[in-house]
């Protein structure tokens, strides 16, 4: 296990392919006294992937929350050791509970592990409890360090913590407040173990802060320079003043479009029905700003507002002006600037303030040119300003949370990709065609995204209260009749409900109306063993179940979607979307529409409520329909998706400048090469929808053509890949860089291996393959060098090219006999060297690739019997090892851990047995597929096991020479890591094999018969 990590050095071999990392190495020790409390801590900011440092991970969660993001990165990193925690109840979540998950030995990654502290609820934090958060944490890990360590004599550990910018962006912090209060957490965490003698023994020296995304990372450290500038804090850390590079990260050009942040706004109902305002995002402090309500007034002026649009009538003038003046009684004038300001907001209120309509508030009257009562849609000569129409809800982002309620401890949220959905079920009322329209449109959208759908439309009770049973959902939603404490049909009378004393009621009912008297409530959904993670609740209608429309009772309220949804919430459910009164039936189909659309497209939940409240008030303005869906939950929720369409950054919609596209596409191509969820389906779409966006004047520009092959390539299209490059070829072929070039040429030799291996094309056998492959040799030798020259006796002078016309030999070997397979092994072996030795000549350092490939070509020449060992050989399988244990610590990366299996299979070509190394192989090449490997690598990887099974294997007629039986055993083993190696990738994916990629026909090399893995790249 590494404790802690090093300052990034210089790359051991400049491979333009690795990425760059921070080495890695134990906790450094120093002599005690330099231990103290008072040493400046190091600070080091990076921009890149959490998954790639090598200290412990501290990451904070919040109470209820479930495990995703980074955390569900380092779940899978740490064979889902974190999730197991959180099912058994032992996960942090309150403020000052700290859990320590750390690596161990058997993992085979150079990962230190993560440690998990508490946040306290959600919407609560401050940097106050920022502080003492992390605080607790890092006093735990630096005990544990103590206690597990008992040589540590007089010498002191200096320990590293990587941590991203907590808080900052989307909890009211801001990026110089998290910074600061997790530095002065370390300070007084190294001062607290100071004064209990431990000071002499463990310190927090290094803070290592990880941000996904430049733009957040430079300006993580441009605050630390600001805040180095001051002389009253600078005493209390040391920065080098740069942004160094993890492999993962992802850029953007505009922040400022993201709907991230969110004010907290806190409503309480005071014992004289008094409100007070408090808002929590506020650096000047909480403090409450009490509005002195009546509450018969505000009663009644709600009534009165939702009589007029609560049943789906044309939006009215009094409506308008009903909304302003509640407006205006209700919110203090403090807080009046938030809605011309479009500050989301994040209403955290108790039981009574829920009961307001507060989505329906508007902080401007609008003028209009006639002062009838009638409504104004018919009215053609009423005149008013829509923009000043628009609700604040409308404007921007909405979302409740209710406090003060009591949430069901440990609960289990479903963690599958099953949905429920019911609409309008038997119940004897008439009968909702509308709301089961809704419910197939919703299935039809959650199946669409691979979710598992339990549709139950028109269903009787019981086999809705079967479905519901049945399954973990991890989503439901409801759409059909509602009940606010309402009496089942024929109820007997309840003797033991003592509201009368003089009379027993029959018991009241909260939910979901079901036949035979029966209700689906909150008290069905908690006897769940999973809760889901989101329930939407469209059930209304309250004006024609008794008595009519015009009916008393039938009077709408908001209590049906806030009683309702305090007892989802209470049962632990995250996120809750629940109708407050009658809706119109098309505009509640196109609410849930948009919501779910843009759900499943990666936007949070906060997001998606806007979305959809949005589109409705556009589109059915004549109702307010948009108002009655009130919203509760993390406004950040995101739905986590299955398999292959695991989570992505949120896409803008439209693109303005080509530097955004290019920008988009490099993040795809960063999120293939480092995505460990196996997100290639996801991607390959986000692709698809940026090329239907993209202007077409940007299309004919070749930077964005380059780009767009790039991200192919990374994707292992090769053929989209090809067509791109040469497009840009064709449009400017002078602004390409000669790296493209090269990649073109690789490409299209690979394309000719994937031509020959297709059994479908009877027309290109291993003749057109070969001349093809030529054909790309040539290409490369033609191409210029990188200062755009060409000169006879020196064309090929750089390591790439050299590496690229070897890897070609390579598979030209595939596509000939026994004779000239001998000769082509040959030649890729002398061109690798030849990279190997320009590199080390002219930079003094090792590239790893060519040097494991050079090596790999001398062992296979030995085996085949073509020629010996060269004195020396075992002399450089270790060089090498140390060569790649000194890569793997500045970046863990698929390359890094799977070239350690490398050298133990190529040692066992030389000289061991491949059998008694074949575990040990077999774990490391597990651990690089889990930390961060794509399909494209893994078919590298695979094609290059393919490719070693084809040149060694046997003859069919052999002696009984040590050689050849070394041959035979070596050849098995091969045999057994491929096929280990295709299960291993197999189960990733979904598959229990690559069908079509074993060994078969006369060719003795893979056929890639499954169109979802691409390339050959030798």
């Amino acid at each position: 296990m590494t404790e802690s990590i090093a300052a990034p050095t210089r790359e051991v071999d400049g491979d333009a392919g690795d990425a760059g990392g921070v080495e890695g190495h134990p906790e450094r020790r120093v002599d005690a006294p330099e231990a103290c409390a008072t040493a400046p801590i190091e600070v080091e900011i990076y921009h890149g992937n959490l998954a790639f440092v090598q200290a412990p991970v501290a990451l904070g969660h919040y109470e209820q929350d479930v495990i995703v993001g980074s955390e569900a990165t380092l779940d899978r990193l740490l064979d889902g050791r974190l999730s197991q925690r959180w099912k058994l109840g032992r996960y942090p979540g309150p403020v000052g509970t700290v859990e320590l998950v750390l690596s161990r030995a058997t993992d085979g990654l150079e990962f230190g592990g993560a440690i998990i502290f508490g946040l306290g609820k959600v919407g609560s934090l401050t940097p106050s409890s920022l502080v003492e958060s992390f605080r607790q944490a890092a006093v735990d890990y630096c005990i544990h360090l103590v206690e597990k360590d008992s040589s540590r004599a007089a010498e002191a550990i200096e320990a590293t913590l990587a941590v991203p910018l907590i808080g900052s962006g989307d909890q009211g912090v801001s990026i110089e407040e998290s910074l600061l209060a997790l530095l002065e957490a370390t300070t007084i965490a190294n001062r607290t173990l100071s004064l209990e003698d431990l000071g002499r023994e463990v310190r927090i020296a290094k803070l290592q802060f990880v941000e996904l995304f430049l733009d957040r990372a430079v300006e993580a450290a441009q605050v630390v320079v600001d805040l180095s500038s001051d002389a009253t804090r600078a005493h209390g850390f040391e920065f080098s003043g740069e942004v160094g590079r993890l492999a993962g990260g992802l850029w953007r050009v505009l922040r400022a479009r993201e709907q991230s942040w969110w004010r907290r706004l806190q409503v309480r109902t005071a014992e004289d029905g008094e409100l007070q305002f408090s808002d929590l995002s506020s650096r000047a402090g909480a403090r409450e700003h009490p509005v002195a309500t009546q509450s018969r007034l505000i009663q009644g002026l709600k009534e009165e507002l939702l009589g007029l649009g609560g049943h789906a009538m044309p939006a009215h003038p009094r409506e308008v002006s009903l909304a302003a003046t509640l407006y205006e009684l209700l919110v203090p004038n403090g807080f009046k600037k938030f809605g011309p300001k479009r500050s989301n907001l994040l209403l955290l209120m108790d039981e009574e303030a829920a009961c307001l309509p507060w989505e329906l508030l508007r902080d401007e009257r609008p003028r209009f040119s006639a002062t009838a009562s009638e409504p104004f849609a018919s009215r053609p000569e009423c005149v008013l300003d829509i923009e000043a129409l628009r609700p604040v809800a409308v404007r921007t982002g909405l979302v409740r949370q209710l406090t003060g309620s009591e949430i069901r401890q440990n609960v289990t949220s479903a963690s599958g990709n099953e949905a429920l959905v019911v609409g309008d079920p038997e119940n004897g009322h008439r009968p909702l065609p509308a709301a089961r329209g809704e419910a197939r449109r919703v299935e039809e959208l959650l199946s669409s995204k691979s979710f598992k759908v339990t549709c139950s439309v028109g269903a009787s009770s019981t086999q809705v209260m079967q479905d519901l049973l049945a399954r973990p959902y991890r989503v439901v939603h409801l759409a059909g009749h509602g009940s606010l404490g309402q009496s089942p049909p024929d109820a007997p009378a309840d003797p033991s409900n003592d509201t009368d004393s003089n009379s027993s009621q029959p018991p009241q009912r909260t939910g979901m109306v079901l036949g035979n008297g029966s209700f689906l409530t909150a008290g069905e959904l908690e006897q769940m063993e999973t809760v889901p993670e989101l329930v939407f609740v469209n059930c209304c209608h309250l004006g024609s179940m008794d008595g009519g429309p015009d009916s008393e009772e039938a009077q709408p309220s908001g209590r049906l979607a806030s009683s309702f949804a305090l007892q989802l919430i209470r049962i632990g459910v995250r996120a809750v979307i629940a109708a407050a009164w009658k809706v119109d039936d098309e505009a509640a189909k196109a609410f849930a529409t948009q919501f779910y659309e843009q759900m499943l497209d990666g936007r949070p939940f906060g997001d998606a409520v806007l979305r959809a409240r949005r589109m409705t008030f556009e589109e059915y303005p004549e109702s307010n329909t948009w108002g009655a869906y009130q919203a509760y939950g993390d406004p950040h929720f995101l739905l986590r998706l299955p398999r292959y369409l695991g989570q992505l950054p949120a896409m803008p919609e439209h693109f303005v400048d080509k530097r955004e596209v290019i920008a988009e596409l490099n993040n795809v191509v960063s999120m293939a090469a480092t995505t460990s969820e196996r997100r290639i389906r996801a991607l390959l779409a986000r692709l698809k929808r940026l090329r239907e966006l993209v202007h077409d004047r940007w299309l004919k520009l070749s930077s964005v053509q380059v780009a767009f092959a790039e991200a192919y390539r990374e994707l292992d299209r090769i053929e989209e890949a090809i067509e791109c490059y040469s497009t840009a070829l064709e449009i400017d072929k002078s602004t390409i860089q000669i790296r493209s070039l090269e990649q073109r040429c690789g490409l299209l030799a690979s394309l000719a291996l994937r031509r020959w291996r297709d059994p479908l094309d009877k027309s290109f056998g291993a003749r057109e393959a070969s001349a093809q492959i030529e054909d790309c040799m040539r290409m490369v030798w033609d191409l210029p060098r990188t200062d755009g020259r060409h000169h006879e006796d020196d064309r090929l002078m750089t390591r790439e090219r050299l590496a690229l016309v070897a890897s070609m030999y390579k598979r030209l070997a595939l596509l000939t006999n026994s004779e000239q397979r001998t000769e082509r092994v040959f030649q890729a072996t002398e061109f690798y060297a030849k990279a190997h030795h320009l590199h080390q000549a002219r930079n003094r350092t090792t590239a790893l690739y060519p040097y494991a490939q050079y090596l790999t070509c001398r062992a296979v020449c030995n085996l085949r019997g073509d020629a010996d060992l060269e004195p020396g050989f075992a002399d450089d399988i270790a060089n090498l090892r140390d060569l790649l244990k000194a890569r793997r610590r500045r970046d863990p990366s698929f390359w890094s851990l799977v070239r350690q299996a490398e050298v133990d299979w190529l040692e066992s070509l030389g000289v061991g047995s491949l059998e008694e190394v074949l575990e040990r192989v077999v774990r490391l090449l597990t651990a690089g597929w889990k930390r961060a490997g794509t399909l494209r690598q893994a078919r590298a990887l695979y094609e290059h096991l393919c490719w070693l099974e084809t040149m060694i294997e046997p003859p069919a007629r052999h002696g009984h020479t040590a050689l050849n039986e070394h041959r035979v055993s070596t050849h098995e083993a091969l045999t057994t890591l491929r096929v280990e190696f295709e299960k291993m990738v197999g189960s990733e994916v979904g598959d229990t094999s690559w069908n079509g990629f074993s060994s078969a026909g006369g060719q003795n090399f893979p056929r890639p018969e499954d169109s979802r893995l691409g390339s050959a790249t030798l």
